[in-house]
């Protein structure tokens, strides 16, 4: 029982000395906090007092800026009267001049467009004569193509009439030699006169001469 009642006293007093250990540390910390506190308002005040200083130069700052800017916007909207009223008068001079510039710019629009329908009829004229010019030679071309192989034909056949012992063509045969006439005199006398008539072979008519039934066949 002794022993028992020694060690709840023993542990009475452990806990009595952790409990004081407990307030002085509680102290200790109220101390610190209060320090802390003091320290962290002084920390405030000093960098309010900063902000403020600095708040007030950016004030000072831009109220001088802006006064630069209402002066130079001044300056500035005086010279654009005076340029506007330079041109308002410029304007007002040269009125008539921009009139009459515009009233002859128009005329000669009109000109300018009766001169190019002008051009474009004339145009389409001497395309048209063009075109027929161009009918007219190609007719021609046609004609003077005919008549030149007439004319080539017309030629063969007189130089084949002049060729009397050429009978190539005229149902002979052309390997077979041609009959020749004797010239031999001989007595006119009593003797009839030769007919110059002969027996064509392409109209199959007597005729004289035998091209020209040629040239009426084609």
């Amino acid at each position: 029982m002794e022993k028992d009642k020694i060690q709840a006293s023993e542990k009475k007093s452990e806990l009595h000395v952790e409990i004081l250990n407990l307030k002085i540390l509680n102290e200790t910390l109220q101390n610190e906090n209060a320090t802390r506190n003091i320290g962290i308002k002084d920390l405030e005040q000093n960098l309010t007092s900063d902000k403020e200083e600095e708040l007030n130069q950016a004030l000072k700052e831009l109220d001088l800026d802006y006064k630069i800017l209402l002066a130079n916007k001044d300056i500035e909207l005086a010279n654009l009267k005076e340029q506007f009223n330079l041109e308002a008068n410029e304007k007002e001079y040269l009125a008539p001049e921009v009139k009459s510039y515009i009233l002859e710019s128009q005329r000669l629009a009109k000109e300018n467009s009766k001169l190019l329908a002008q051009v474009i009829d004339q145009e389409n004229v001497l395309n048209n004569k063009i075109n027929v010019l161009v009918q007219e030679k190609q007719n021609l071309d046609a004609i003077i193509k005919q008549f030149t192989k007439s004319n080539t034909l017309l030629e063969n056949m007189v130089y084949n009439s002049k060729v009397s012992y050429n009978t190539e063509g005229l149902r002979y045969d052309a390997n077979k030699p041609p009959k020749r006439e004797s010239h031999t005199p001989t007595s006119t006398q009593n003797t009839p006169l030769k007919s110059p008539i002969k027996r064509c072979s392409y109209c199959i008519k007597m005729v004289i001469k035998v091209y020209i039934a040629r040239l009426k066949k084609l």
